[in-house]
């Protein structure tokens, strides 16, 4: 659900990145790997990929908190 979510904000924003929804137990850091999950599941993300970047959200759907990582990105890109 997030995942359709952000897909849409970053085609609204003509960014490229490709997202991957994954259990925690296939994480993989690798450079520039960005973990969104739920508060719940954050300290799990953080144990398996300490060193990814991690944003904790209260609810999949709420795009607040997407909206402000995907203009980041933007001025990253």
């Amino acid at each position: 659900m997030g995942q359709k979510v952000v897909e849409r904000i970053l085609e609204r924003e003509a960014l490229d990145i490709p997202l991957r929804k994954m259990h925690i137990d296939e994480l993989k850091a690798s450079p520039q790997t960005l973990v969104i999950s739920k508060n719940s599941l954050t300290q799990a993300a953080q144990q398996k990929v300490p060193a990814a970047v991690h944003l904790s959200v209260d609810s999949l759907i709420t795009t607040s908190k997407y909206e402000s990582v995907v203009a980041n990105l933007k001025q990253t890109a």
